[in-house]
Protein backbone atom coordinates (compact mmCIF):
# COMPACT_ATOMS: atom_id res chain seq x y z
CA UNK A 1 0.00 0.00 0.00
CA UNK A 2 1.08 3.92 -0.14
CA UNK A 3 0.94 6.56 1.68
CA UNK A 4 -0.78 10.14 1.17
CA UNK A 5 -1.80 12.95 3.35
CA UNK A 6 -4.87 14.80 4.20
CA UNK A 7 -4.03 17.88 2.87
CA UNK A 8 -6.86 19.82 1.33
CA UNK A 9 -10.38 20.16 2.00
CA UNK A 10 -12.73 17.68 0.69
CA UNK A 11 -15.61 18.33 -2.18
CA UNK A 12 -18.34 15.83 -2.99
CA UNK A 13 -17.92 14.18 -6.72
CA UNK A 14 -20.61 15.94 -8.64
CA UNK A 15 -19.67 19.42 -6.62
CA UNK A 16 -15.93 18.15 -8.26
CA UNK A 17 -17.88 17.47 -11.95
CA UNK A 18 -19.33 20.87 -12.11
CA UNK A 19 -16.41 22.40 -10.77
CA UNK A 20 -14.38 21.54 -14.02
CA UNK A 21 -13.55 24.37 -16.51
CA UNK A 22 -16.06 25.84 -19.07
CA UNK A 23 -13.92 25.12 -22.19
CA UNK A 24 -14.38 20.95 -21.68
CA UNK A 25 -18.02 22.15 -23.19
CA UNK A 26 -16.19 23.21 -26.37
CA UNK A 27 -13.35 20.95 -26.50
CA UNK A 28 -10.77 21.15 -29.08
CA UNK A 29 -10.19 18.92 -31.92
CA UNK A 30 -7.79 16.70 -30.39
CA UNK A 31 -9.82 16.11 -27.48
CA UNK A 32 -12.72 15.33 -29.47
CA UNK A 33 -11.27 13.02 -31.52
CA UNK A 34 -9.92 11.18 -28.56
CA UNK A 35 -9.01 8.29 -28.60
CA UNK A 36 -7.67 8.27 -32.04
CA UNK A 37 -5.82 4.93 -31.38
CA UNK A 38 -5.83 2.43 -28.48
CA UNK A 39 -4.52 3.35 -25.13
CA UNK A 40 -2.27 2.11 -23.13
CA UNK A 41 -3.16 2.05 -19.40
CA UNK A 42 -0.38 0.74 -17.43
CA UNK A 43 0.08 -0.29 -14.19
CA UNK A 44 3.45 -0.07 -12.46
CA UNK A 45 2.48 -3.46 -10.40
CA UNK A 46 1.65 -7.28 -10.96
CA UNK A 47 -1.83 -8.13 -11.81
CA UNK A 48 -4.55 -8.51 -9.38
CA UNK A 49 -3.77 -6.12 -6.43
CA UNK A 50 -5.64 -3.09 -6.02
CA UNK A 51 -3.90 -0.92 -8.35
CA UNK A 52 -4.57 -3.48 -11.23
CA UNK A 53 -8.17 -3.78 -10.26
CA UNK A 54 -8.89 0.07 -10.10
CA UNK A 55 -7.36 0.52 -13.40
CA UNK A 56 -9.11 -2.37 -14.77
CA UNK A 57 -12.52 -0.50 -13.70
CA UNK A 58 -11.10 3.00 -14.52
CA UNK A 59 -10.55 1.32 -18.20
CA UNK A 60 -13.94 0.08 -18.63
CA UNK A 61 -14.82 3.27 -17.74
CA UNK A 62 -13.02 5.56 -20.25
CA UNK A 63 -13.86 2.94 -22.81
CA UNK A 64 -17.57 2.87 -21.97
CA UNK A 65 -17.79 6.89 -22.42
CA UNK A 66 -15.07 7.47 -24.74
CA UNK A 67 -15.18 4.13 -27.01
CA UNK A 68 -12.21 3.15 -28.72
CA UNK A 69 -9.99 0.62 -26.32
CA UNK A 70 -8.28 1.27 -23.29
CA UNK A 71 -5.20 -1.34 -22.97
CA UNK A 72 -4.31 -2.63 -19.14
CA UNK A 73 -0.64 -3.58 -19.34
CA UNK A 74 0.97 -4.27 -16.05
CA UNK A 75 4.37 -3.92 -16.16
CA UNK A 76 6.19 -4.33 -12.57
CA UNK A 77 9.39 -3.83 -11.04
CA UNK A 78 11.84 -1.49 -9.84
CA UNK A 79 9.76 0.14 -7.41
CA UNK A 80 7.72 1.20 -9.98
CA UNK A 81 9.96 2.34 -12.10
CA UNK A 82 9.67 -0.02 -15.14
CA UNK A 83 6.21 1.07 -15.49
CA UNK A 84 6.90 4.84 -15.57
CA UNK A 85 9.79 4.26 -18.08
CA UNK A 86 7.11 2.46 -20.31
CA UNK A 87 4.63 6.16 -19.95
CA UNK A 88 7.97 7.95 -20.97
CA UNK A 89 8.86 6.72 -23.71
CA UNK A 90 4.96 6.88 -25.32
CA UNK A 91 4.19 10.04 -26.94
CA UNK A 92 2.48 12.77 -24.96
CA UNK A 93 -0.68 12.81 -26.34
CA UNK A 94 -2.90 10.59 -23.83
CA UNK A 95 -2.91 7.28 -25.69
CA UNK A 96 -0.50 5.90 -22.71
CA UNK A 97 -1.76 6.36 -18.84
CA UNK A 98 -0.41 5.29 -16.07
CA UNK A 99 -1.95 4.28 -12.64
CA UNK A 100 0.35 5.82 -9.84
CA UNK A 101 0.53 5.87 -6.34
CA UNK A 102 2.28 7.95 -3.65
CA UNK A 103 5.21 5.53 -3.86
CA UNK A 104 5.58 6.52 -7.57
CA UNK A 105 5.27 10.12 -7.34
CA UNK A 106 6.29 11.36 -3.71
CA UNK A 107 8.08 8.19 -2.05
CA UNK A 108 10.64 7.13 -4.44
CA UNK A 109 11.74 10.96 -5.01
CA UNK A 110 13.05 10.48 -1.40
CA UNK A 111 14.51 7.23 -0.97
CA UNK A 112 15.87 6.24 -4.00
CA UNK A 113 18.90 8.77 -5.09
CA UNK A 114 19.29 6.91 -8.66
CA UNK A 115 15.89 6.82 -9.83
CA UNK A 116 15.56 7.36 -13.27
CA UNK A 117 12.42 9.36 -13.91
CA UNK A 118 11.30 12.78 -12.16
CA UNK A 119 7.81 13.53 -11.49
CA UNK A 120 7.72 16.64 -13.22
CA UNK A 121 7.92 14.89 -16.77
CA UNK A 122 4.31 13.84 -15.47
CA UNK A 123 1.52 15.03 -15.46
CA UNK A 124 -1.32 14.31 -12.73
CA UNK A 125 -5.05 13.57 -14.53
CA UNK A 126 -7.70 12.20 -12.09
CA UNK A 127 -7.39 11.07 -8.43
CA UNK A 128 -9.43 7.77 -8.60
CA UNK A 129 -9.33 6.83 -4.96
CA UNK A 130 -7.76 7.12 -1.53
CA UNK A 131 -7.67 4.37 1.47
CA UNK A 132 -6.75 4.96 4.61
CA UNK A 133 -4.74 2.74 7.02
CA UNK A 134 -6.43 0.06 9.57
CA UNK A 135 -4.61 -0.28 12.73
CA UNK A 136 -4.63 -3.63 12.79
CA UNK A 137 -4.13 -5.50 16.00
CA UNK A 138 -3.53 -9.09 16.99
CA UNK A 139 -6.73 -11.04 18.73
CA UNK A 140 -4.14 -11.80 21.67
CA UNK A 141 -2.85 -8.15 22.08
CA UNK A 142 -4.57 -6.65 25.04
CA UNK A 143 -5.61 -3.05 23.78
CA UNK A 144 -8.71 -2.28 21.87
CA UNK A 145 -8.54 1.36 21.15
CA UNK A 146 -6.02 3.90 20.54
CA UNK A 147 -5.71 5.31 23.94
CA UNK A 148 -5.15 1.96 25.05
CA UNK A 149 -2.51 1.43 22.48
CA UNK A 150 -0.80 4.40 23.49
CA UNK A 151 -1.36 4.03 27.13
CA UNK A 152 -0.10 0.27 26.48
CA UNK A 153 3.15 1.40 24.36
CA UNK A 154 3.77 4.20 26.57
CA UNK A 155 3.94 1.41 30.38
CA UNK A 156 5.78 -1.02 27.90
CA UNK A 157 8.09 1.43 25.84
CA UNK A 158 10.01 -0.28 22.03
CA UNK A 159 7.99 -3.81 23.17
CA UNK A 160 5.21 -2.99 20.89
CA UNK A 161 5.92 -4.97 17.41
CA UNK A 162 4.22 -3.46 14.20
CA UNK A 163 4.87 -5.70 11.79
CA UNK A 164 5.39 -3.53 7.89
CA UNK A 165 5.41 -3.93 4.13
CA UNK A 166 9.53 -3.53 4.66
CA UNK A 167 11.92 -0.91 5.36
CA UNK A 168 11.39 2.64 3.70
CA UNK A 169 7.89 1.03 2.57
CA UNK A 170 4.76 3.24 3.06
CA UNK A 171 3.58 0.80 5.83
CA UNK A 172 7.15 1.28 7.18
CA UNK A 173 6.55 5.21 7.05
CA UNK A 174 3.00 5.09 8.62
CA UNK A 175 4.14 3.53 11.47
CA UNK A 176 6.57 5.96 12.25
CA UNK A 177 4.36 8.79 11.66
CA UNK A 178 1.54 7.39 13.82
CA UNK A 179 4.29 6.73 16.52
CA UNK A 180 5.42 10.40 16.46
CA UNK A 181 2.22 11.68 16.58
CA UNK A 182 1.14 9.68 19.94
CA UNK A 183 4.75 9.82 21.39
CA UNK A 184 4.99 6.03 21.73
CA UNK A 185 8.33 4.08 20.55
CA UNK A 186 7.52 0.68 18.94
CA UNK A 187 9.42 -1.89 17.45
CA UNK A 188 9.21 -2.04 13.50
CA UNK A 189 9.06 -6.05 12.11
CA UNK A 190 10.30 -5.57 8.42
CA UNK A 191 8.27 -8.18 6.10
CA UNK A 192 9.09 -8.71 2.43
CA UNK A 193 5.31 -7.53 1.69
CA UNK A 194 2.44 -7.27 3.34
CA UNK A 195 1.28 -11.60 2.81
CA UNK A 196 3.56 -12.49 5.51
CA UNK A 197 2.70 -9.83 7.85
CA UNK A 198 -0.70 -10.08 7.40
CA UNK A 199 -0.43 -13.78 8.35
CA UNK A 200 2.07 -12.90 11.10
CA UNK A 201 -0.92 -10.58 12.72
CA UNK A 202 -3.38 -13.08 12.52
CA UNK A 203 -1.59 -15.91 13.89
CA UNK A 204 -0.46 -13.64 17.14
CA UNK A 205 3.04 -13.30 16.75
CA UNK A 206 3.10 -9.23 16.41
CA UNK A 207 1.02 -7.05 17.78
CA UNK A 208 -0.29 -4.83 15.17
CA UNK A 209 0.24 -3.88 10.86
CA UNK A 210 -0.91 -0.86 9.59
CA UNK A 211 -2.87 -2.36 6.18
CA UNK A 212 -4.79 -1.23 3.91
CA UNK A 213 -7.95 -0.70 5.08
CA UNK A 214 -9.62 -2.92 2.19
CA UNK A 215 -7.68 -5.63 2.57
CA UNK A 216 -8.77 -5.75 6.93
CA UNK A 217 -12.75 -5.28 6.66
CA UNK A 218 -13.50 -9.03 5.91
CA UNK A 219 -10.55 -10.35 8.36
CA UNK A 220 -12.35 -7.48 11.13
CA UNK A 221 -15.77 -8.87 10.04
CA UNK A 222 -14.65 -12.46 10.96
CA UNK A 223 -13.35 -11.53 14.01
CA UNK A 224 -9.65 -13.10 12.65
CA UNK A 225 -8.17 -9.89 13.71
CA UNK A 226 -9.11 -6.64 15.72
CA UNK A 227 -8.86 -2.89 14.35
CA UNK A 228 -8.03 -0.55 16.37
CA UNK A 229 -8.56 2.58 13.97
CA UNK A 230 -8.43 3.91 11.00
CA UNK A 231 -6.24 6.85 9.54
CA UNK A 232 -8.86 8.94 8.57
CA UNK A 233 -10.26 11.87 9.09
CA UNK A 234 -13.93 10.73 9.53
CA UNK A 235 -15.04 6.93 10.83
CA UNK A 236 -15.30 4.82 7.50
CA UNK A 237 -18.81 3.80 6.67
CA UNK A 238 -17.77 0.25 5.97
CA UNK A 239 -16.22 0.33 9.41
CA UNK A 240 -18.50 2.15 11.75
CA UNK A 241 -17.37 0.90 15.00
CA UNK A 242 -13.63 1.37 14.76
CA UNK A 243 -12.49 5.13 15.47
CA UNK A 244 -10.72 7.57 13.04
CA UNK A 245 -7.29 8.83 14.47
CA UNK A 246 -8.12 12.22 14.25
CA UNK A 247 -11.57 11.25 16.51
CA UNK A 248 -8.86 10.04 19.03
CA UNK A 249 -7.09 13.23 18.82
CA UNK A 250 -4.10 12.63 16.30
CA UNK A 251 -4.66 14.06 13.39
CA UNK A 252 -0.69 14.85 12.31
CA UNK A 253 -1.29 11.02 11.54
CA UNK A 254 -4.39 11.60 8.95
CA UNK A 255 -3.02 9.88 5.73
CA UNK A 256 -4.19 7.49 3.19
CA UNK A 257 -2.74 5.30 0.24
CA UNK A 258 -3.99 6.76 -3.39
CA UNK A 259 -4.44 5.98 -6.72
CA UNK A 260 -4.39 8.04 -9.75
CA UNK A 261 -4.26 8.46 -13.37
CA UNK A 262 -0.94 10.45 -14.64
CA UNK A 263 -0.14 11.36 -18.27
CA UNK A 264 3.10 12.51 -19.56
CA UNK A 265 4.25 16.12 -19.11
CA UNK A 266 2.86 17.86 -22.22
CA UNK A 267 -0.19 16.26 -22.45
CA UNK A 268 -2.62 18.79 -24.00
CA UNK A 269 -4.85 20.36 -21.81
CA UNK A 270 -8.05 19.91 -23.30
CA UNK A 271 -6.97 16.01 -23.22
CA UNK A 272 -5.93 15.68 -19.95
CA UNK A 273 -9.49 17.78 -19.07
CA UNK A 274 -11.38 15.45 -20.79
CA UNK A 275 -10.11 12.12 -19.29
CA UNK A 276 -10.68 13.86 -16.02
CA UNK A 277 -14.62 14.61 -16.83
CA UNK A 278 -15.01 11.19 -17.65
CA UNK A 279 -13.56 10.22 -14.72
CA UNK A 280 -15.16 12.38 -12.23
CA UNK A 281 -18.66 11.17 -13.80
CA UNK A 282 -17.55 7.54 -13.22
CA UNK A 283 -16.69 8.36 -9.88
CA UNK A 284 -19.77 9.95 -8.66
CA UNK A 285 -22.42 6.85 -10.10
CA UNK A 286 -24.21 5.35 -7.08
CA UNK A 287 -22.92 1.98 -8.01
CA UNK A 288 -19.46 3.04 -7.55
CA UNK A 289 -19.87 5.12 -4.40
CA UNK A 290 -21.43 2.15 -3.29
CA UNK A 291 -18.62 -0.05 -4.10
CA UNK A 292 -15.86 2.34 -2.86
CA UNK A 293 -18.08 2.68 0.45
CA UNK A 294 -18.23 -0.93 0.73
CA UNK A 295 -14.03 -1.00 -0.16
CA UNK A 296 -13.82 1.74 3.03
CA UNK A 297 -12.33 3.75 -0.03
CA UNK A 298 -13.19 7.39 -0.51
CA UNK A 299 -13.83 8.32 -4.47
CA UNK A 300 -11.13 11.23 -5.84
CA UNK A 301 -12.40 14.71 -5.74
CA UNK A 302 -9.14 16.73 -7.11
CA UNK A 303 -8.75 18.58 -9.84
CA UNK A 304 -5.79 18.05 -11.54
CA UNK A 305 -3.89 21.31 -10.19
CA UNK A 306 -5.35 20.21 -6.74
CA UNK A 307 -4.02 16.52 -7.26
CA UNK A 308 -0.86 18.34 -8.29
CA UNK A 309 -0.41 20.25 -5.33
CA UNK A 310 -1.20 17.13 -3.05
CA UNK A 311 1.56 15.43 -4.41
CA UNK A 312 4.20 18.44 -3.64
CA UNK A 313 3.13 18.66 -0.38
CA UNK A 314 2.84 14.91 0.82
CA UNK A 315 6.40 14.54 -0.79
CA UNK A 316 7.80 17.38 1.48
CA UNK A 317 5.95 15.72 4.42
CA UNK A 318 7.66 12.39 3.42
CA UNK A 319 11.04 13.95 3.26
CA UNK A 320 10.61 15.53 7.14
CA UNK A 321 9.90 11.88 8.09
CA UNK A 322 12.74 9.88 6.33
CA UNK A 323 15.38 12.55 7.37
CA UNK A 324 16.23 11.44 10.73
CA UNK A 325 15.27 7.51 9.96
CA UNK A 326 18.30 7.47 7.30
CA UNK A 327 16.57 5.31 4.83
CA UNK A 328 17.76 5.25 1.23
CA UNK A 329 16.72 2.62 -1.66
CA UNK A 330 19.22 1.33 -4.24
Amino acid sequence: MQLSFAMFPSRACIGLIAAVPLFVAALPAAAQSYPSRPVRMIVPYPAGGTTDVLTRRAAEALRARLGGSFVVENRPGAQTQLGVQELLRAPADGHALLMATASTMSLNPVLIPTLTYRVDEMAPVALIAKVPFAIDAALNFPPNRIAELISFARVNPGKVTVGTTGVGTSGHLVVEMFAAAAGIRALPVHYKGGAPAIQDILGGHVNLYFDGATSSVAHHRNKRLKILGVTSEKRMAALPDVPSVAEAGLPASVTYSWYGLVARAGTPDAIVARVHQVIMEYLAGPEVQEQLKNDAALPGDLSPAQFGRMIAEETAVYRRIVAPLNIKLE
